[in-house]
């Protein structure tokens, strides 16, 4: 993990957390699942390679929509970003 921040605004809230792959790791796969928050906070989940090329992107998800599994290729990326916008 190399570093992380935290943008809040009255329109939105970014927060993001940024890992060093170095090209090691081959797939990112896990599950998204927002149900133990009780607010009506809404948003979705990006993914971004070194050059902030979208590698997956979540629908939109509430704190009552069902957990989603996800994966996807992370073959030859040195550092990934998750970013979560509500």
């Amino acid at each position: 993990m190399s570093a992380d921040y935290r943008e809040d605004s009255k329109e939105f809230i970014k927060r993001a957390i940024v890992f060093n792959l170095n090209g090691i790791a081959k797939n990112v796969i896990g599950t998204m699942d927002m149900s133990n928050k009780n607010n009506g906070m809404e948003g979705k989940v990006i993914f971004y390679d070194q050059n902030d090329r979208v590698l997956y992107q979540t629908s939109t998800i509430r704190n009552t929509t069902i957990p989603i599994p996800f994966g996807f290729s992370v073959s030859d990326v040195l550092q990934l970003k998750a970013e979560f916008i509500a």
